[in-house]
């Protein structure tokens, strides 16, 4: 099991980040926790009573590629996202 210690100014993003970064991607994309707009990608998404988006299939997240990781390069990966 790896250990980190998130900052606690930002620990609920900072832990749905460090989750989603070490998730394996997902038809060629990285897992975020920032909405994408489905349909043009941008990094914004405003939703408005006449705007109804698509049902979107959520996949289970893998780690499969995390857990091949050494010790050391899991806490690399974890100090870069958090720091």
């Amino acid at each position: 099991m790896t250990k980190a210690v998130v900052p606690a100014s930002d620990r609920r993003n900072g832990v749905q980040r460090v989750i989603a970064a070490c998730a394996d991607s997902v038809d060629g994309q990285a897992l975020t926790i920032d909405p994408i707009c489905p349909h043009c990608l941008a990094p914004k998404v405003s939703l408005t009573d006449d705007y109804l988006p698509d049902f979107r299939t959520i996949h289970v997240a893998t780690f499969r590629g995390y857990s091949a990781l050494p010790q050391r390069e899991k806490m690399t990966k974890i100090r870069r996202i958090v720091y």
